[in-house]
């Protein structure tokens, strides 16, 4: 029904996505994207999750790295890097992700995300 040609008055472009309190939720499989504004929202503390600023900055200069690992890491490391810049984060500044919800080898990803949130000049 939602999506029905004419239910939304006024229709808009985008919905407003502020404010959201997920403290207390476990945030495995779910993608912030098309322009959220992560910074908005309340997320959980953990080191099992990344919350990144200048998110293609940082996936610019990942990839430039990554091509220099070896095999396999460095096909593992692409579909991670691929997954988190498919159709929609292209609109994220910055993202929230939870590091270890892709079936990629834990000391590859780990390296990716440790590369990813080195800081940025």
């Amino acid at each position: 029904m939602w999506a029905e040609p004419g239910y939304l008055n006024p229709v808009r472009t985008r919905n407003e996505f502020r404010e959201n309190d997920f403290r207390a939720a476990e945030i495995i499989g779910t993608d912030f994207v098309w322009g959220v504004d992560v910074h908005a929202q309340l997320f959980p503390k953990s080191e099992d999750y990344v919350l990144l600023d200048r998110w293609h900055d940082r996936v610019a200069r990942a990839i430039r790295v990554i091509e220099d690992w070896v095999e396999p890491d460095r096909s593992e490391a692409r579909i991670l890097i691929g997954v988190y810049t498919d159709p929609g984060y292209e609109e994220q500044a910055s993202v929230f992700i939870h590091k270890w919800s892709l079936d990629i080898p834990r000391h590859i990803a780990g390296r990716v995300w440790d590369l990813l949130a080195v800081s940025l000049p």
